[in-house]
């Protein structure tokens, strides 16, 4: 099950987890990186977040789904 601020799933955190960060997944500092990691990651958004509309749930224009 998901866990933490960003709901993040155990598996996920472990592999996008943040050097120099808690390896606790309810630490919202390193629940929230390696949320950004995943995100970066797994859809191409840059670091700055200025393309973060690639990701439907951000896109006010996109009708999202599949989730």
């Amino acid at each position: 099950a998901s866990r933490g601020g960003v709901q993040t799933i155990p598996t996920t955190f472990a592999a996008y987890h943040q050097e120099g960060t808690s390896a606790n997944i309810y630490d919202p500092v390193a629940n929230l990186c390696a949320s950004r990691n995943y995100v970066m990651d797994r859809y191409g958004v840059a670091a700055d977040g200025s393309n973060l509309s690639k990701v439907n749930q951000f896109n006010p224009r996109s009708a999202g789904g599949g989730y």
